[in-house]
């Protein structure tokens, strides 16, 4: 044999020997570019330098164990198609964090998810069982009161579902019962009906402002969403003139009261309704809008 082939040969084991060494080193990426080119052998044809596909599943299926393809986080492969590797806030070490909620924690915590996501953003993701695709007429989720009115486009991020304002009917029935609202109407408490001043009190915007707030995904939190809504709501009562008599029947027989201050009273209600009761919707919506990378 000639000291060529002889060289060839040789090179050609040696090939072969790298390749069952880096089979024992079962999950560590071997980069194929370092070893001398083998074609005959089929040793590098992958990043990982096994034969072929099934080649490779037979190893981890025989060895119990995974070999990774991308990135680590605190030793531990991430799927990048479904996951992140997050800081935790509190211990300040790397974990992995699901990209995107698709059941309902009952444990989500706003704050923390803002400062861990660091590169958190619109949800792109297709409807799933959290998230059902926005329809008017139909509820955005099972845990909602009333249907969707208004559907709004949002690029290539999941569409804004507005259903006005969300206090729950049995509220709405006690408001009106107990004279907070002069009108049993969840969008204008104050105008509608016989007697009143019609849309120029509504809160509808208001709240539509407040259901595209807690659907958008920026680093506020829920008061700055509720506050707004406040704010809103008070400048349309201001709209309504200072002197303005609004008659209906209460509980006493017919009854008499200044608009705007009723108008006013009812949205500082539905403001601290929402301070103290409203968590667990703001919750749902950042988990069905809000993707952590």
């Amino acid at each position: 044999m000639s000291k060529l082939l002889c060289f060839k040969a040789a090179i050609a084991w040696m090939v072969v020997l790298i390749a069952s060494a880096s089979w024992a080193q079962c999950g560590v990426t071997q980069d194929c570019s370092l070893f001398p080119p083998a074609p005959t052998l089929n040793v590098c044809t992958a990043n990982l330098c096994f034969r072929n596909a099934e080649a490779r599943r037979e190893y981890e299926q025989k060895n119990n164990c995974t070999i990774f393809d991308g990135d680590l986080c605190a030793s531990r492969v991430v799927n990048a198609a479904t996951q992140c590797c997050v800081m935790d806030s509190v211990t300040q070490i790397s974990k992995i964090q699901q990209k995107q909620y698709t059941k309902l924690d009952k444990k989500f915590n706003w704050d923390i998810y803002s400062k861990e996501c660091t590169k958190m953003q619109q949800s792109q993701a297709k409807p799933d069982e959290l998230w059902a695709q926005c329809k008017v007429g139909q509820k955005h989720s099972a845990n909602d009161d009333y249907p969707v009115v208004h559907v709004e486009q949002n690029g290539s991020a999941r569409t804004y579902c507005i259903d006005g304002c969300s206090t729950p009917p049995e509220i709405v029935k006690l408001s009106a019962f107990s004279g907070i609202f002069i009108y049993a109407d969840r969008n204008n408490p104050t105008g509608a009906g016989p007697g009143g001043i019609g849309n120029s009190s509504s809160f509808f915007g208001a709240c539509s402002s407040h259901d595209k707030c807690y659907q958008t995904c920026i680093a506020n939190d829920q008061s700055v969403c509720d506050n707004n809504m406040l704010s809103d709501m008070q400048v349309v009562c201001n709209g309504i003139p200072a002197d303005h008599e609004t008659t209906f029947k209460g509980l006493l027989g017919e009854n008499s009261v200044n608009t705007r201050h009723a108008c006013l009273l009812a949205a500082e209600k539905m403001h601290t309704g929402l301070r103290k009761f409203g968590s667990s919707a703001f919750n749902l919506r950042r988990q069905q809008y809000c993707q952590c990378c």
